[in-house]
């Protein structure tokens, strides 16, 4: 009897921690039937539990057909565990980027496979943003460069790489304008303090006129 309520005790505990679960938790059927799943998931997808329950993984993933299923299948019997990003398309219209990690199960003589998976959309927004920003920063010092070359055969000292001085910096301003540069990020040589003062006037008439961020740093 002891033994009986132990593993009642246990079950209850695991139901209650699956609905709990901050993540997405769905179990489906060898056809790809949705035969279960947490609350997460119905959050996640905007459906209600009965209605999702009654759809299948391709109602919910525009990128799995008849054919990729099959693949994905075959390949889930074979690794047990497959980890993988994929979309899921919500219950209003909306795509999601998920990171999810499908799991294969038999019970019973029937196979199913439990996937965890989590929204990370806005992981992803992230990377993009920084990866665009780091591109345009290579950009921008590739041109700081070609700027450099074009003042040193004018005659201008440019101590640094990325030093502007005042011939040069309408080239920054209208190159600034012209890629709708957020940020810009300038190196300061090491300067006399009058050189320093002429140089804050520059910095501040390209922050001025080009209207964008300015992130500084001094050269030690």
């Amino acid at each position: 009897m002891r033994k009986k309520i132990d593993i009642e005790t246990n079950q209850e505990l695991a139901q209650f921690t699956i609905e709990r679960s901050a993540d997405s938790i769905i179990w489906h059927d060898c056809a790809a039937n949705i035969k279960r799943v947490n609350e997460a998931a119905c959050k996640l997808l905007g459906y209600p539990r009965e209605e999702l329950l009654g759809l299948t993984i391709q109602d919910i993933n525009p990128s799995s057909n008849k054919k990729t299923w099959a693949k994905f299948w075959n390949r889930l019997r074979k690794d047990k565990v497959v980890q993988f990003e994929d979309s899921n398309l919500q219950k209003d219209g909306t795509t999601i980027l998920t990171e999810v990690t499908a799991n294969f199960i038999e019970f019973e003589g029937q196979e199913f496979a439990v996937g965890f998976s989590r929204d990370i959309s806005e992981r992803k927004r992230n990377e993009e943003e920084r990866a665009c920003a780091l591109r345009e920063i290579e950009k921008l010092k590739t041109e700081l460069e070609r700027w450099k070359d074009v003042a040193q055969k004018q005659g201008v000292d440019i101590k640094t790489k990325l030093a502007l001085t005042d011939n040069i910096s309408h080239w920054v301003i209208d190159y600034v304008k012209e890629n709708k540069i957020d940020l810009l990020i300038v190196d300061y040589p090491k300067l006399s303090m009058e050189e320093i003062t002429l140089f804050d006037d520059i910095i501040n008439v390209i922050h001025h006129k080009s209207h964008c961020h300015l992130l500084t740093t001094k050269s030690s």
